[in-house]
């Protein structure tokens, strides 16, 4: 086998910035380029295309994942009460899968049992990396909506994958969920961000794949 596909290699995947509202006759988030709308926030979903390692019995062993973030979330979901007050916040999930997930069902249990823990129906082997954050709003008047983070936190398997894809994912659950909106323009705003994947491109012994791929079958029919 030529040694072409071997060695480091950096994957980028961009993903597309989000303004929307809630969509009252639908009862959803509006849908825009790149994102779903749901009753309770948004995804957008993609994947890197490993179909050329895979077919070459090759295995991707992640170095490096995370989301290049750089910009701001804003919220115009809710009227100041008497004293300024707001409280809305997201909560954020960035997520590397080799299996395709239910974007639903995660975005739906997301704050309490991200993919690969408790409720899930992913095993944590499936999950090479979740990034999970609650943001809050940062003003105490109606002049700033810009969300902060108030905590963060991650985790993932880092296991390498032999398949043909790896799913990349952005959930943004609302809270408390955009059924309820106040006040005009009823919106959110997310920046555009990149998934960044450093790897190393092996070919593991035909004993070690093999083992490889019948794990990664088992965990495709993990919870069904």
């Amino acid at each position: 086998m030529s040694d072409a596909l071997k060695g480091p290699r950096i994957l980028t995947k961009d993903v597309p910035q989000y303004t929307g509202g809630f969509d009252n006759l639908s009862g959803k988030m509006e849908t825009h380029p790149g994102w779903v709308g749901t009753p309770l926030g948004i995804y957008h979903e993609s994947y890197f295309d490993l179909s050329g390692y895979a077919r070459n019995d090759l295995t991707l062993v992640p170095t490096l994942m995370d989301l290049q973030d750089a910009g701001i979330y804003q919220t115009t979901f809710f009227t100041p009460g008497p004293t300024g007050t707001r409280d809305e916040g997201l909560i954020i999930g960035d997520v590397m899968s080799t299996e395709r997930l239910d974007a639903n069902a995660t975005l739906a249990i997301l704050g309490t049992s991200p993919p690969g823990t408790g409720l899930s129906t992913e095993n944590f082997e499936q999950i090479p990396m979740c990034n999970v954050r609650l943001t809050r709003i940062r003003t105490t008047n109606g002049s700033n909506e810009i969300q902060t983070t108030v905590t963060a936190g991650s985790y993932g398997s880092g296991e390498p994958t032999a398949g043909h894809k790896l799913w990349l994912y952005r959930f943004i659950f609302i809270v408390p969920p955009p059924g309820t909106p106040l006040a005009a323009p009823n919106g959110l705003i997310v920046n555009a961000t990149r998934f960044i994947l450093g790897a190393n491109i092996i070919e593991e012994s035909e004993l070690s794949h093999m083992m490889r791929l019948k794990r990664s079958y088992e965990l495709n029919n993990y919870g069904n």
